[in-house]
């Protein structure tokens, strides 16, 4: 993922920047189920005002479905993503539509968990439509869109993306159309888009960033 210009020195701080963003992916997400779903009265009501510690959050009937500490759909999908490239050396977003429809039928093999285990109806709406495979995932993405009378602008891509500010983080036109190709696999409304290109360039310029500088 790193350019390779870059010096030795300038590598360990793009490298720590990176794993940093990655874990902050997982733990926030981590963080977030605890209180995912409740008002801030709920929560102020159930962890106070400590720290909230993700070993013990509170099991109610939504929360319950995962495990102490784990994270959710959206860091499994930025995992999905992270696959795919790693796996293809590029972006593929039909390759990352194959693996998000496996994800939801079979979940990760690796960690034997359930599979779709937090799956939002926009995204489950668009993978079990008939074009999603067969033909392409943006002309499914693009029709569950359209049958919405082009309102359904839900946030279960923007989530997914912070690996795409890290990729060709040094070039942002194409950390722009990357981001894109990705989010209308299932998120075609432009809003939806727009927000998840806000985050990925926002990523992509703090790497391009001198450390002592940002």
């Amino acid at each position: 993922l790193i350019d390779s210009t870059v010096t030795m020195d300038e590598k360990d701080l793009l490298r720590n920047r990176m794993r940093g963003c990655l874990y902050g992916q997982c733990v926030g997400d981590a963080m977030g189920l605890a209180t995912e779903f409740l008002t801030f009265p709920q929560a102020l009501g159930i962890y106070g005002v400590e720290a909230i510690n993700i070993d013990t959050f509170w099991h109610d009937g939504h929360r319950a479905r995962w495990v102490a500490g784990d994270y959710t759909d959206d860091s499994d999908q930025m995992l999905l993503i992270l696959n795919s490239i790693l796996d293809k050396q590029h972006i593929d977003y039909r390759d990352f539509a194959n693996r998000l429809f496996r994800w939801i039928y079979k979940g990760f093999d690796v960690l034997a968990d359930g599979g779709g285990l937090g799956l939002g109806k926009t995204v489950k709406t668009v993978v079990t439509h008939s074009y999603f495979l067969k033909q392409d995932p943006h002309a499914a993405s693009k029709d569950v869109w359209e049958r919405s009378n082009k309102q359904l602008a839900a946030n279960g891509a923007i989530m997914r993306t912070c690996i795409l500010g890290m990729y060709d983080y040094s070039d942002i036109e194409k950390v722009i159309s990357q981001t894109t190709e990705i989010a209308k696999v299932t998120h075609y409304d432009p809003r939806a888009i727009a927000s998840c290109v806000a985050v990925t360039t926002f990523i992509a310029q703090v790497l391009q960033e001198n450390p002592s500088e940002v």
